[in-house]
């Protein structure tokens, strides 16, 4: 695991362009889907390193495999030398390119002072299943104990299974599912879960596994 770089920013398009391909091709519709992947690739690299705050990479024999990104309420973000709403219309046009930028972040989510929350956890298709999620999750639980925050927190579409299974097995539990009209009219998507565990078990279990 390490810091995601801007010499990541391609791959990082590419592995999210499938793992999130069903969420891309409504925002971006299938006409303007590869014009979309631009577009998100030129807002990472005008951002700089401060677009790519909080985002880890995981890397396997040298090729980044997965990304996890990490926010907390006292992160700083410094805004791009360009809008990213002008981005966005100018490569999809006024009404494809707001429609695209209310699909990919119409969940808001209030950070509470001692919160982690996860957003954009992707594995590569290829190596899918070989626990690589759960080194990023596993990641991102070890950075929260070493911020001395008490949750790390996530929304997780109720209808993928095997992010919910991923999740659920790492130790998070249901604290309230989300209902979106919005949702179900950008992405045909109604209902989310968000996710939470608590920060101590990870000392606990570990605790528990040291004294066995």
């Amino acid at each position: 695991m390490r810091p995601a770089t801007l010499a990541d920013v391609h791959r990082i398009v590419e592995i999210h362009a499938v793992a999130f391909h069903r969420t891309f091709m409504a925002a971006f519709g299938r006409k303007r889907y590869e014009d979309g992947l631009r577009v998100m690739a030129e807002v990472w690299r005008r951002q700089g390193l401060a677009g790519l705050h909080g985002m880890w990479v995981a890397e396997q024999d040298g090729l980044v495999v997965g990304t996890i990104t990490m926010r907390t309420r006292g992160a700083h973000w410094l805004p791009p030398s360009v809008p990213v709403e002008w981005l966005f219309i100018r490569a999809l046009g006024v009404v494809r390119g707001m429609y695209a930028l209310h699909a990919l972040s119409f969940i808001e989510y209030h950070v509470a002072h001692d919160d982690l929350y996860i957003t954009d956890v992707a594995v590569d298709e290829r190596v899918r299943r070989q626990g690589v999620g759960r080194t990023m999750l596993a990641h991102a639980m070890a950075h929260a104990e070493r911020q001395h925050l008490c949750t790390v927190s996530l929304y997780v579409d109720a209808a993928n299974q095997a992010a919910c299974a991923l999740y659920l097995g790492s130790g998070f539990v249901v604290e309230r599912t989300h209902y979106s009209l919005m949702g179900w009219i950008l992405l045909r998507q109604s209902r989310w879960l968000l996710l939470r565990r608590c920060v101590s078990s990870v000392a606990m279990n570990e605790h528990v596994s040291i004294r066995s």
